[in-house]
């Protein structure tokens, strides 16, 4: 997702935008250091490429201390990797399909138990289903 339509061009700045919104001001005093682009996925932020590594670890430290910002840790990870790849290059890269037990209602998100089939230790099935592709080549 490379681009250079501002914070839109990467993921995890985007995060940390929606959490924080006055971050990215031009007129934001905490930050004086100049915008400039990430080298790697286009987003201008402030202190460009090494201030992009600075919003992933504010997203990261958002994850580790609530719950709910965890819930989507591996998407922030993965996404960050992809985006990044000349510091996460393909051989560090693993891809995920996810089918989670959620179902969304009228009424809002459900659980929706996923019939996968598998049984876990516990004598209960799995619920969702989790497949992990790695050493996957994309061209």
């Amino acid at each position: 997702m490379r681009g250079t339509h501002g914070a839109t061009g990467c993921a995890v700045v985007s995060l940390v935008q929606r959490q924080s919104p006055h971050f990215m001001s031009t007129t934001d005093t905490r930050d004086t250091e100049r915008l400039a682009p990430c080298t790697s996925c286009g987003a201008v932020v402030p202190g460009g490429t090494e201030g992009c590594r600075k919003l992933f670890g504010e997203a990261l430290a958002r994850e580790y201390s609530d719950p709910v910002y965890g819930a989507v840790h591996f998407l922030t990870v993965d996404a960050y990797a992809l985006q990044h790849a000349e510091q996460h290059g393909p051989s560090t890269n693993a891809y995920h399909l996810i089918l989670p037990n959620i179902e969304v209602t009228p009424d809002g998100p459900q659980t929706s138990p996923v019939p996968t089939g598998f049984e876990l230790p516990n004598g209960m099935e799995q619920p969702f289903l989790h497949i992990m592709y790695e050493d996957v080549t994309l061209n």
